[in-house]
C-alpha cells in the first residue's frame, strides 16, 4: 500500500491481523458433478473438482453442516441439477443452503465475522465525528453492513440484486440500482437526491471508475472506500487526489493465510 500510494500524502497506515487462521468462514461455495460423483472445490481451469471433506476454513457449525450434507453421498439425492454449485452460509445462527443461485443469494455479508466486527468498530468511530441526522450514501451497500454503523445518521443504501431487493437494511432506505450502468448517476439525481455528508463505497474487485462523477455531484465531506483490490482502489482514488486528502489507510486481514486483504481508505474533502 505504501508503494501504491507513494505520491499521496496521508496520515497513518494501520495493519489489523486476523485473530485465527482457520475456522473463520461463515460462507463457502462448493461445486458438484453428479455423473462423476464429485463434490468440493473447483480447481483452476474449471474442469476438475477436488473433494476436501475435512476443510479447515469453515466455522465449526458450518463445517458440521457441510459434513452432514456430503456424508454417504446424501447430496446426490438432494440436488436437482446434474452439475453446478452449492453455497452454504450462516445467517442469524441458521445454516442455509442454496443451489445454482447467484453468489450471496441471502444478501452479501463478509465471510469473516471477527474481522467484520473490527471493521465495524473503525466505522463507528467515524460515525461519532458526524452530526446526528447527517446524510449517508452507501454505494454497493448490500444489506447495509457498513452503513449500519451510522445509526444516528440518515442512510440511503444503493445496490443491485438480480432478484428481490433485501427487506432488512438495519433502518436504512434501500434503492435497487445497477451502479455500473452509464445512467446510474442520472437516475439517482432524477429522484431529487441532493447533497450527502458522507459517501461509503464498497465495490467488487473491479472497483468504481465513476467515483469522481459521484463525488462531484454529491460533494461529501467524508469518503469511506472499502476495497478488496488495492490496484483498483488506487486507480479510483487517483482521479480525486486534487479534491480529497487521504487521511488514513487500514489493512485488514479478512482472509488469513492468503495474499488477499481488505483495505479501508478514509478521505476528507480539501
Amino acid at each position: 500500500l505504501e508503494f501504491l500510494f507513494k505520491n499521496w500524502q496521508y496520515g497513518e497506515l494501520h495493519s489489523h491481523p486476523g485473530p485465527t487462521r482457520m475456522g473463520y468462514r461463515n460462507r463457502i461455495q462448493l461445486h458438484f458433478n453428479k455423473a462423476r460423483k464429485q463434490f468440493g472445490f473447483m480447481l483452476t481451469g474449471g474442469k476438475e473438482i477436488l473433494a476436501v471433506p475435512d476443510c479447515l476454513l469453515p466455522a465449526p457449525q458450518l463445517k458440521a453442516a457441510i459434513k452432514q450434507y456430503t456424508g454417504q453421498d446424501h447430496w446426490l439425492d438432494s440436488l436437482p441439477d446434474p452439475v453446478g454449485h452449492v453455497e452454504f452460509y450462516q445467517k442469524d445462527q441458521e445454516i442455509l443452503i442454496s443451489c445454482n443461485k447467484p453468489y450471496a443469494e441471502g444478501g452479501f455479508s463478509q465471510v469473516n465475522p471477527a474481522m467484520n466486527q473490527l471493521l465495524a468498530g473503525l466505522l463507528q468511530n467515524l460515525a461519532h465525528t458526524l452530526n446526528p441526522g447527517a446524510k449517508i450514501l452507501d454505494l454497493f451497500g448490500g444489506v447495509g453492513n457498513l452503513s449500519s454503523n451510522f445509526q444516528k445518521q440518515e442512510r440511503l443504501i444503493v445496490d443491485y440484486y438480480p432478484g428481490t431487493a433485501p427487506k432488512e437494511t438495519s433502518g436504512g432506505q434501500f434503492l435497487k440500482l445497477d451502479l455500473y450502468r452509464p445512467e446510474a448517476l442520472n437516475e439517482l439525481t432524477s429522484r431529487g437526491i441532493g447533497h450527502f455528508d458522507c459517501l461509503i463505497v464498497d465495490p467488487p474487485r473491479s472497483g468504481f471508475k465513476q467515483l469522481g462523477d459521484f463525488l462531484k455531484e454529491f460533494s461529501p465531506e467524508l469518503l469511506i472506500y472499502v476495497s478488496c483490490n488495492p490496484a483498483t482502489l488506487k486507480r479510483d482514488l487517483d482521479q480525486i487526489k486534487n479534491d480529497y486528502q487521504l487521511s488514513n489507510l487500514h489493512l485488514l486481514d479478512f482472509f488469513p493465510g492468503t495474499f488477499h486483504f481488505e483495505t479501508l481508505a478514509i478521505l476528507k474533502k480539501l
